[in-house]
């Protein structure tokens, strides 16, 4: 069988399950963010990816209606301010919005929960071998509550997990993720009752798993938006605790290290940054996925 010009397994199947990635391409637009998160699912090796945001956006979770309603006027959150107008990415919002200069791209993702306003948070994306050493079983609440425990280890002591019962079931209705409550996520308590602070999404494929999270920098002592060397130090760490590196092992050369792309050419003009572009026209750039 012809492997397709263009198949990034085939690309990369010299990477093995235990081989440790960093990824760090740049600021790209909201598609382009999620296309790179749905392939790197795909391919073989552990991924640690920071997602920097050309435009502030909304993402929206895979089971998420686009309501019509969220076209016509802001929706309400109900402890954080609100999320404004969306209108699917790609597509002018000049036609259906009542306010357009406000409004902002919205793409769905391959990954579940709710909508998340970003911009100014720090969002990761991170894939992996499940089952696993590090995920024995591919059980969602496991995997999400052993990744939000080891993101607490290196956040500090006023970051905890919730913990409790998933109740996620009953928050279908709640259209913010961070209106929804969920035993991993990242919580700390003011004084008057645990806040969220990060949230996490997961996809699976068999044998991988794919986490998506987006955390307050304001809550978090993640304080410089963009600082892009404080960022992959702080990943770095998060990888160390999940995987069990050796100190500083993830900024050597050879596998642990960070990658602009998978080659030593520009992003745009790389292989990986090549699928991206055709998954964003096959999927996240069309109006079908992203308002369904």
């Amino acid at each position: 069988m012809e492997i397709p010009a263009h198949d990034p397994k085939h690309d990369h199947a010299e990477i093995s399950n235990d081989e440790v990635n960093f990824l760090d391409p740049g600021f790209l637009n909201p598609a382009e963010n999620m296309a790179l998160d749905a392939l790197l699912l795909d391919l073989p090796g552990w991924w640690f990816r920071l997602t920097r945001w050309s435009t502030p956006c909304v993402t929206l979770g895979r089971f998420q209606t686009f309501l019509a309603g969220s076209t016509r006027s802001p929706i309400q959150r109900e402890s954080h301010g609100e999320i404004p107008q969306i209108y699917p990415f790609q597509i002018s919002p000049q036609v259906t919005l009542s306010h357009p200069a406000t409004a902002l791209p919205a793409v769905r993702r391959i990954t579940g929960g709710g909508s998340i306003l970003h911009g100014e948070d720090l969002t990761i994306a991170i894939s992996g071998p499940c089952p696993s050493d590090v995920f024995p079983r591919r059980k969602p609440a496991e995997v999400a509550a052993y990744f939000s425990q080891k993101i607490s280890a290196v956040l500090g002591d006023h970051i905890q997990t919730r913990g409790g019962h998933d109740e996620e079931n009953s928050m279908q209705s709640i259209v913010d993720c961070f209106d929804r409550r969920s035993p991993s996520d990242l919580v700390f308590d003011p004084g008057s009752g645990p806040v969220k602070a990060g949230g996490l999404a997961l996809a699976f494929r068999p044998g991988r798993v794919l986490l998506e999270g987006s955390l307050k920098r304001e809550h978090l002592s993640l304080d410089r938006p963009h600082d892009q060397t404080h960022d992959r130090q702080w990943l770095s760490r998060v990888a160390q605790q999940l995987l069990s590196l050796p100190p500083h092992s993830s900024l050597k050369e050879g596998s642990h290290r960070w990658h602009e792309d998978l080659s030593d050419i520009p992003w745009e003009e790389s292989h990986l940054g090549e699928c991206v572009r055709q998954k964003v026209d096959s999927q996240f750039g069309q109006e079908k996925w992203n308002r369904r």
